[in-house]
């Protein structure tokens, strides 16, 4: 019965995730063929926070699965090994979260959706749960 339970509500998270990911790429086209104004180095500023900024606090309290995210960061050539090394013998799961913060997230937003897509796929229950709250 639990995992009858369970196997539902990853199906509920999974169809969130893709109806999210569709409104995004639409939104994202919507702005591009309206010619939205970038700013005067030529990038385009989105209106809406990104995600992992939005839920910032709530994610450093709460992700568990940081040896999962490190290793997609890492074959992602999002964080180089002697950073891997650096925050994975970090204590606590919540100073690894905040190292990854500073010492990743800052590249920009392509990284933020890398570590976005981490999320939902190593905390699909977590990136539910923050969405609905949203």
């Amino acid at each position: 019965m639990v995992m009858l339970e369970l196997i539902k509500k990853w199906f509920q998270v999974t169809k969130i995730a893709k109806r999210k990911s569709s409104a995004n790429k639409t939104a994202s086209a919507a702005e591009t063929a309206a010619g939205s104004a970038g700013a005067a180095d030529g990038t385009a500023h989105s209106k809406e926070e990104h995600f992992v900024d939005k839920h910032k606090f709530k994610l450093i309290e709460r992700v568990c699965n940081i040896k999962k995210i490190l290793d997609v960061l890492e074959e992602k050539k999002v964080i180089q090994s002697e950073i891997y090394e650096e925050i994975y013998q970090t204590p606590g799961n919540e100073e690894k979260i905040r190292k990854i913060y500073r010492l990743a997230l800052k590249s920009g937003k392509a990284v933020k959706d890398i570590f976005y897509e981490c999320l939902k796929e190593h905390e699909p229950y977590l990136v539910a749960d923050l969405e609905r709250s949203e």
